[in-house]
């Protein structure tokens, strides 16, 4: 395949084009365990490459090296004819080795747009301590497109999932494998999927037969990735506490197509969080308190609102959050609970020397 063994390689202008029914699968890979090898595509450049249907070793590309970056740039792969040519694209799937670390970064608009399957880890690759890092920032999976079958009569059953994680199981050591993957959005982005959607499959032996059959036919939802930890916001997830719709909003439906994650794009959208910690606690009403009633600047630390001044309602939004974001933390309060903790928190705030005045008002 293409890419020489710890080798960088950069593409920053124009778009190339690899041809793999011409060279085969395009591999790229170190062979050390963690050192060496980057590709980076930037300043609007793209790379390429279509297959047809029934060249098998085309429509296998593999990236087992240290580091994808794509600031500003495209990988585009599988619109080949017909459109489910696309085949499988994996990152530390076939050929990966021991104590991979693969980091892919997404920044400034970069894209992976796919064809077929996007897959962290293969469920033949049954190797230890596999860690598989997507970060976006400003950045787009789409991942639309495809219905070749992969997993039919392997993996347990039918199940081509457009996005896939695989949980695999260590031959030699007769347990599981230490498989970390992780998308942390640090900023806006997207993924969209169609209707074959996502899957995390999870080998419950050592053989291709060893499988949880459930987990390569029943969809997983953004929302159920949140809450396994491999989707995150800055560095947060579900296993932490922290509440998924305080970071992303979803469109349309499972199982349909153009099932699209978005995200908010800020740092730790949390409402009431002033300090941008990631929680709603007495480190923001402490902010709160020292620019109290200040107006007159349309940026006043702790103007939840915008209306340029730090008052009630301000305060109100910080009650209605108390405690969002923090792990373990309690839910939301609903509007009603909200209002008593609103006169919880102005009684404690009372303690506050900027506060003390509008209390005796």
């Amino acid at each position: 395949g293409s890419g020489e063994i710890g080798t960088d390689v950069f593409i920053a202008d124009g778009n190339v084009t690899y041809d793999p029914d011409a060279f085969g699968d395009f591999r790229f890979r170190n062979q050390g365990g963690g050192t060496g090898g980057s590709l980076t595509i930037a300043e609007g450049a793209s790379l390429s490459m279509d297959t047809i249907l029934g060249d098998v070793d085309g429509q296998w590309t593999q990236f087992n090296a240290d580091t994808l970056n794509l600031d500003n740039g495209t990988f585009r792969r599988g619109f080949g004819s017909p459109a489910e040519a696309g085949g499988v694209f994996s990152f530390g799937g076939i050929r990966s080795v021991p104590n991979m670390d693969i980091n892919i970064n997404l920044t400034n608009g970069g894209r992976i747009e796919n064809n077929g399957v996007l897959s962290f880890g293969w469920y033949l690759a049954d190797v230890e301590n596999r860690t598989v890092t997507m970060t976006i920032n400003d950045g787009h999976l789409d991942l639309t497109g495809s219905d070749y079958d992969y997993l039919d009569g392997a993996a347990g059953g039918a199940g081509n999932g457009n996005l896939q994680f695989h949980q695999t199981w260590n031959e030699a050591t007769d347990a599981p494998n230490n498989d970390q993957y992780a998308i942390n959005f640090t900023g806006p982005g997207s993924i969209t999927v169609d209707h074959e959607g996502i899957l995390v499959v999870v080998q419950t032996g050592p053989t291709q037969e060893d499988f949880d059959f459930s987990t390569v036919t029943d969809l997983r939802t953004y929302e159920d990735l949140w809450e396994f930890g491999i989707l995150q916001a800055d560095g947060m997830s579900g296993i932490d506490g922290a509440i998924f719709d305080d970071f992303f909003r979803v469109e349309g439906d499972l199982g349909s197509d153009d099932y699209r994650l978005i995200s908010f794009g800020e740092t730790h959208q949390v409402p009431g969080d002033v300090n941008m910690d990631g929680k709603v606690d007495s480190g923001d009403l402490n902010i709160i308190g020292i620019n109290w009633q200040m107006s007159g600047k349309t940026e006043a630390e702790g103007d939840l609102t915008g209306d340029g001044n730090v008052n009630a309602a301000d305060l109100n939004i910080l009650a209605l959050n108390w405690q969002s974001g923090v792990p373990a933390a309690s839910t939301v309060p609903e509007p009603g609970t909200g209002t008593i903790l609103l006169v919880g928190l102005l009684l404690s705030a009372c303690a506050i020397r900027p506060f003390q005045r509008a209390c005796r008002a």
